[in-house]
């Protein structure tokens, strides 16, 4: 498998290649946005996604281990799951201060992609609540998020449909089709934590795999046909290893001891993707620079440990325990320093008081 051809470097941002705007220039002429806000860029939502599900992952994880989880546990729970409010009320001052920033976000398949990971961190937020605050309180946000998830994903069929024919095979089926299509699985992964209408959680799963099904292949395809593209934009295919495994943490959930063997495939499925998958780690690591795309290494991480956990407490496999493990500390190697990276970047205020020209491609969100 090849790495495609690095991309173009504009100022603070990368842009791949071929995006290129009607006249065959790179985008670097595009009208300067000034003001606050105006640089948060939006995979910052796919941090705020992966912190909120830290704390309840790792929780899990212990009960599949049978280790009594120490008392600062609930306390780290609860201090994740507040810098997850952070990230989320960070981006969400782009709407307020610099609107036509988040339009630009929302009108290209990346940024939408990460505007979803917003709504599965407010579907993930739901039990939380309804377990330390307000039951109704809790089942609130998580419809609330459910909703904006799938308004998320009309979006972004819409948006597909509206410029079909533009751009071609390489462009379109890309990782972050999943966060807004097979997304919606985490609705019925945490269905039980709100007391949830089981008809919601049913007909989640069920459009979750539908769509994980569909889509797949085609990504696969792409990334086999055409490698993988310039590195600010190689962490973002870490979502690969998410969609299989967010589908056998709902069907765990809506479907517990139902239908063994599709537990039995989608796990063998989502490890598949999965240990390949490490290889895109070792190809960011190389260049040794941060992007804001790393957030796509959180999540994913997150949900495999889920995954692993909860197959291990239906099935009793030791070798799930083992793997839910090496997630676990993966995933944590992986977490901290990007969280630590957006905090920084906010508490410098890097994030949102520059104000130089933004190369608008798809790309370089």
């Amino acid at each position: 498998m090849e790495v495609a051809e690095e991309g173009v470097e504009l100022g603070d941002h990368h842009c791949a290649p071929g995006c290129r705007d009607a006249r065959g220039e790179h985008a670097a002429k595009t009208a300067p946005q000034k003001g606050y806000f105006s640089e948060v860029p939006a995979p910052i939502l796919g941090a705020a996604l992966g912190s909120m599900t830290f704390g309840p992952t790792w929780k899990l994880f212990l009960l599949a281990a049978e280790v009594d989880a120490p008392p600062y546990v609930g306390a780290l729970t609860a201090f994740f799951s507040c810098l997850s409010g952070l990230f989320i009320c960070t981006y969400a001052m782009t709407i307020l201060f610099s609107f036509r920033t988040f339009l630009e976000h929302a009108g290209q398949v990346a940024g939408l992609s990460s505007i979803s990971a917003g709504s599965m961190a407010i579907i993930n937020s739901g039990p939380l609540v309804a377990e330390n605050v307000s039951q109704n309180f809790g089942e609130a946000l998580w419809t609330m998020g459910l909703v904006l998830h799938l308004l998320s994903t009309v979006a972004l069929l819409v948006f597909r449909l509206r410029h079909r024919g533009k751009e071609g095979f390489k462009d379109v089926f890309i990782p972050p089709l999943f966060v807004s299509t097979v997304g919606i699985g985490a609705a019925a992964a945490t269905s039980t934590g709100v007391g949830s209408s089981r008809w919601l959680a049913v007909a989640s799963f069920w459009a979750a795999l539908v769509w994980c099904t569909l889509l797949m292949p085609l990504v696969l395809y792409r990334l086999f046909k055409h490698g993988l593209p310039s590195p600010v934009m190689v962490p973002g295919w870490m979502i690969l290893m998410a969609p299989i495994y967010l589908c056998l943490a709902g069907q765990l959930v809506v479907y517990p001891g139902e239908f063994g063997w599709l537990d039995h495939i989608l796990l063998g499925a989502g490890v598949a993707v999965a240990i390949p998958c490490q290889y895109i780690i070792v190809k960011t690591l190389e260049g040794r620079k941060f992007f804001p795309t790393c957030a796509a290494f959180t999540f994913p991480q997150n949900i495999g440990v889920v995954a692993l956990s909860r197959f291990y407490l239906a099935h009793g496999y030791p070798f799930a325990l083992v793997l839910a493990g090496l997630s676990m500390a993966m995933a944590t190697l992986l977490n901290l320093p990007v969280f630590g990276w957006f905090f920084v970047q906010i508490g410098t205020r890097k994030l949102f008081v520059r104000t130089p020209t933004k190369p608008l491609t798809p790309e370089c969100i």
